[in-house]
């Protein structure tokens, strides 16, 4: 049976005939394909021809202030088959993150990693506020705590949306072998080991569960 997506780009061609009539035929019906099917455009495009591509995020990070940026980069890279390293200039001890994979992929996980950091950072400054009369390390463990559960909520949410796809669409997303290679040279991450507090990680858990990527991520 031929492949429905091989069918629509062929009715797309059709639809730019000179004949009226059978452009607006084949149109109309790579249309209804593209709706019964759920995609659009984009989806057509045969992914090995886009290459490529790094982008750098603007926010800026420590280990010891921000020990899950890692991990949060890493459960979103996964998600929109990317990779990920860290990025930072010689002698400073403040890094970002760069993202590595297909043009599309990466700039949308660029957009939502950023929304996903200040999300939690603006959470992590109302927990220091409810908790003046704490240590600093106390409040460290606690906003640690909040942003390990969020992670965990988020990277849930994921898996759930995947497997969802996978029941109703039989479709498996893989990321591609020159997004797979693309940080080969490059130092590989590890996660820090995060002191984390029981009731804020049930709080940041239900953030992340709930977590609407849409919204931001329309918005630019």
């Amino acid at each position: 049976m031929e492949n429905y997506k091989e069918k629509i780009k062929k009715l797309l061609a059709l639809s730019e005939s000179s004949n009226e009539h059978e452009a607006k035929a084949a149109l109309l019906k790579a249309k209804q394909l593209m709706m019964e099917h759920k995609i659009t455009e984009s989806d057509l495009v045969d992914k090995k021809e886009l290459g490529v591509k790094k982008v750098e995020s603007t926010i800026t990070y420590s280990s010891r202030r921000d020990p899950w940026i890692d991990r949060l980069a890493g459960v979103l890279a996964e998600n929109y088959l990317c990779r990920f390293v860290e990025s930072r200039n010689w002698g400073r001890q403040t890094k970002n993150v760069q993202f590595w994979g297909l043009e599309e992929d990466v700039e949308i996980c660029l957009k939502v990693f950023e929304y996903a950091v200040d999300c939690i950072r603006s959470q992590c400054k109302r927990i220091r506020k409810e908790n003046f009369d704490y240590s600093a390390q106390s409040r460290s463990i606690l906003c640690n705590g909040y942003a390990m559960g969020f992670i965990l909520g988020l990277k849930e949410a994921f898996e759930e949306q995947a497997e969802s796809i996978k029941s109703e669409w039989g479709l498996v997303p893989t990321m591609s072998e020159e997004v797979v290679h693309s940080t080969d040279d490059l130092k590989e991450v590890r996660a820090n080991n995060i002191k984390a507090s029981g009731i804020y990680k049930l709080s940041g858990y239900a953030d992340g569960k709930n977590f609407d990527m849409r919204n931001r991520v329309a918005a630019n």
